[in-house]
């Protein structure tokens, strides 16, 4: 007689990572939520001028709206148009919700995961992740020349200037080895990863024709000029001078560089309210609190964002009732 076959010893283990991952998440999620003080926040918002801060929400959630669209168009450019701009917008407004409730970029894959409920993204998440890829490609590609410039502008030109053109030539050789020799690169690893590797090469094609580069570079430019407006918004709340609108865009992010806590919190503290006091003559009380009223915008916008997409996304779902039978 034949001996019985093994017991699969491997789902146990796999079990227990799923268990694991799932357990860090959720204490990231509430260490995160709690180190978020509402009553501060509330108050930090208080003594803004309302309109001011008004104008700065709206204008932060236009910022998302039309980031949200250069994503969906990203999606389009990789073979994913039969996702609805609805789902992607959806999909895009819940990762800005996590965003600012966990740390470490894990918004992004609230990104993906809700997408993943949409039957046309059905076996498609690599490309969706290449997307994403191409979307933050573009971001940094408005963003690091204004970083780049500010520095210039406040610290000493020689070393500033050769920093920003170390991290200019970086994004440059990236973008290169993705274009040009990401398909060589790509046949090179095992069958598994192989067809990974062009299942996200493809979800970055965006990346790849001039024409629309240059489009989606264009609204993303028009996505941070419209976060700067906002920015710029929300000091006129609090009294400090309009010009250091785009300072305080660089600052903050440098300061997403180190994404430790949710929302950037203390990181950007640390960097954005000595800028305020030392560069533009803010009192410190004013400069802390426009300082955590930038969390605080940020916040309601996307968890309202997220909320009512959350909502829609439940509408969608609801099953339809069913038709009266003929009599």
């Amino acid at each position: 007689m034949s001996d019985p076959p093994a017991p699969n010893r491997l789902r146990f283990p796999r079990t227990g990572l799923v268990v694991a991952a799932i357990a860090v998440l959720a204490v990231m999620l509430i260490a995160s939520v709690a180190s978020i003080s509402p009553w501060v926040l509330v108050a930090a918002i208080a003594g803004g001028a309302p309109g001011w801060l008004i104008a700065s929400a709206l204008l932060n959630a236009a910022s998302h709206a039309v980031g949200g669209l250069v994503w969906h168009r990203c999606l389009r450019v990789a073979g994913l148009g039969a996702i609805p701009l609805a789902a992607a917008m959806r999909a895009h407004w819940v990762c800005r919700g996590a965003s600012e409730l966990m740390p470490l970029q894990l918004g992004e894959a609230a990104r993906v995961v809700a997408l993943r409920k949409e039957p046309e993204a059905n076996g498609a998440t690599w490309r969706v992740i290449g997307s994403i890829g191409a979307m933050k490609m573009l971001d940094t590609a408005v963003t690091l020349p204004l970083v780049a410039l500010v520095i210039i502008v406040l610290v000493d030109p020689a070393p500033a200037l050769m920093a920003s053109l170390a991290g200019g030539m970086l994004v440059i050789v990236a973008a290169t080895v993705l274009l040009r020799r990401g398909r060589r690169l790509v046949a090179l690893l095992p069958a598994r990863g192989r067809r990974i590797g062009q299942e996200l090469i493809e979800g970055a094609a965006a990346l790849r024709t001039t024409g629309t580069l240059a489009r989606l570079w264009s609204a993303q430019a028009a996505s941070t000029a419209l976060r700067i407006a906002g920015l710029a918004a929300l000091l006129m709340a609090y009294g400090a001078p309009l010009g250091a609108a785009p300072t305080l865009f660089a600052f903050l992010a440098v300061a997403g560089l180190i994404p430790i806590a949710p929302g950037g919190a203390g990181i950007r503290e640390a960097a954005v309210v000595p800028m305020l006091v030392g560069v533009y003559g803010l009192g410190l009380d004013a400069a802390l609190a426009a300082s955590l009223a930038v969390q605080a915008v940020a916040l309601t916008v996307a968890l309202i964002g997220a909320g009512i997409a959350m909502m829609t996304r439940a509408r969608v779902e609801l099953p339809l009732d069913p038709a009266p039978s003929p009599a």
